[in-house]
């Protein structure tokens, strides 16, 4: 399993329960979304939060159809579960509309509040001043467009050289509880393109696309980090971001900026870095590849047993399969944390310390009984890709007792990923 999970004896007015959750599955497979609500559900009422922030990626899945009725469903069914009736108030921007691709993210920032939190504003970003927070259980506003309660960031096609369109982004929303004033970002980064190309070179690609937005998004949040121009430079002329006027505007007297403290949680979509990975399953052996036509990239990468013909692992786009099945193993997964290098360049980015297995890919079917909820797809490589992470400013204001950094979901069917969550204690 994912390890962690569990809780509790946390309840006070400054608990949090900060929680990404990549939902395309449960989206694509409606049968999947009880067992996700039960499994959210007992967390939630496991720490006792006064504040739950869900920060869901993929709304809608890959086909978002139904979406708007599957998501009232899900919002429902979380608010009038047992024991859930004490978060009496829902604020919730989600990104529904995907008739717009420059502007689509699928993002959904769903934060829930405990009847005992009275001490709660929301910062209006169009005025730069503090606000009263309205809603209603189990309902969201539609973020088709820019509201003062939120920002959302869309990266448009070309930007960091991705040439297709894509609905990634970051959606933020500013809170202040019991005079505690912090920003909440919900991101979502760009996948690996194709797993032999990650394999080709340390940082791949893709680790690099996914630096410089990580880095754009911190730029727009004040969390200008020194390293910037190393990273354009290591990546090349893939990762230039476009021009863009500054989002510092000249807001009347009295306004204030957004807050420094800010948490970013999403679907970060770090890999483990490829190259390396293959080396350690298949220490010695060289990649034997299949192309199509010989000027065109492989289709398949086998690595064998060193001095053998037999297979230790083969790659092919979205198919990654290792034939030793002790790969799978706890001990096996926890020791891939060497290969867990993207996270590590963002030096002004604080994650508490990560006990869990990898939250990415499970087989995400659902089988019968809870089993598949176990299962490791053969898609991709392990991975953690998704966190909770905060600057520096957030760290000081986190109580370092009662913290608890888990997986959701552990040994049952609820997704391709397995939502991840932080719970804390603000000082």
């Amino acid at each position: 399993g994912c390890g962690g999970g569990g809780g509790g004896g946390m309840s006070s007015s400054s608990t949090l329960l900060l929680v990404t959750a990549n939902v395309g599955s449960i989206f694509e497979d409606p049968r999947l979304m009880p067992r996700w609500v039960k499994e959210f559900t007992k967390e939630v009422l496991a720490h006792d939060a006064r504040l739950v922030a869900l920060h869901m990626q993929e709304v809608g899945g890959k086909k978002s159809t139904a979406c708007q009725e599957l998501l009232d469903q899900l919002l429902k069914s979380i608010s009038t579960y047992k024991g859930m009736r004490a978060y009496t108030r829902t604020v919730g921007y989600v990104d529904t509309d995907d008739t717009d691709v420059d502007k689509y993210t699928a993002l959904g920032s769903v934060y829930l509040l405990h009847s005992d939190l009275k001490d709660v504003e929301q910062f209006d970003y169009d005025v730069g001043q503090w606000t009263a927070v309205s809603g209603e259980p189990g309902t969201a506003v539609q973020c088709d467009g820019q509201s003062a309660l939120y920002r959302k960031t869309k990266f448009v096609m070309g930007q960091f050289g991705v040439m297709r369109n894509s609905r990634k982004g970051a959606l933020r929303a500013g809170w202040r509880l019991g005079g505690r004033e912090v920003q909440m970002a919900n991101i979502h980064l760009f996948a690996d393109v194709s797993n032999i190309e990650a394999a080709s070179k340390t940082p791949s690609n893709d680790a690099l696309v996914r630096r410089a937005a990580l880095e754009y998004l911190l730029d727009d949040t004040g969390d200008v980090a020194d390293h910037k121009a190393d990273g354009a430079k290591q990546a090349g002329s893939r990762v230039a971001a476009p021009d863009r006027p500054s989002k510092r505007l000249r807001l009347g007297q009295g306004a204030q900026p957004p807050p420094q403290a800010t948490f970013y949680f999403g679907d970060f979509n770090f890999r483990l870095a490829a190259e390396k990975l293959t080396q350690h399953i298949c220490p010695g052996s060289r990649a034997k590849f299949t192309r199509s036509q010989s000027e065109h990239p492989p289709t398949r990468a086998v690595y064998n047993k060193r001095g053998t013909t037999t297979p230790a692992l083969t790659l092919e786009k979205k198919k990654f399969e290792v034939t030793d099945s002790e790969f799978y193993s706890d001990e096996s997964l926890t020791s891939l944390r060497q290969f867990d290098l993207e996270g590590g360049h963002f030096t002004d980015l604080i994650e508490m310390e990560r006990s869990f297995l990898p939250s990415y890919p499970f087989v995400d079917s659902e089988g019968p009984g809870d089993e598949c909820g176990e299962i490791y797809g053969k898609t991709r490589a392990p991975a953690w890709c998704d966190r909770v992470l905060m600057n520096s400013d957030a760290e000081s204001m986190v109580d370092e007792e009662g913290l608890n950094y888990f997986c959701i979901g552990i040994g049952a069917g609820v997704g391709d990923h397995k939502p991840v969550a932080l719970a804390l204690q603000l000082r």
